[in-house]
């Protein structure tokens, strides 16, 4: 059964899409270019053109529209499925991690962050 037949998100969701870059922790490491399809508090949709195994650490590098620098993340590939010509990634972010600021703190409540997608 694919992620998306079993409801587990804990915290609301925003769509929001941007380019990033994902880079493996364990071998064979490899970094590479992806998309945000939407974020949380404790997580991120990718869409990417490859595909990689549950459970594999990972380390992000995003930016936020309303937030200055990028932010780098740790996490953990909680599933992946193909989609068309390419893959879905859910990404669970490690709690603490975010270049000292906490990504947590920061997206929680979604509603008072201004994001790029967001209607003026």
């Amino acid at each position: 059964m694919s992620h998306s037949n079993i409801e587990r998100r804990q915290q609301p969701r925003r769509a929001y899409s941007d380019a990033l870059f994902v880079s493996t922790l364990d071998e064979p490491k490899v970094t590479f270019p992806c998309q945000t399809l939407d974020i949380s508090a404790e997580g991120l949709r990718l869409s990417a053109d490859r595909s990689l195994a549950v459970g594999r650490p990972v380390q992000l590098w995003l930016r936020l529209a309303s937030q200055p620098g990028t932010f780098l993340l740790r996490g953990q590939i909680r599933w992946c499925e193909a989609v068309g010509a390419g893959y879905s990634l859910g990404v669970a972010i490690e709690a603490g991690s975010g270049d000292g600021r906490d990504w947590k703190a920061l997206l929680m409540p979604l509603a008072g962050i201004k994001l790029s997608l967001d209607a003026d």
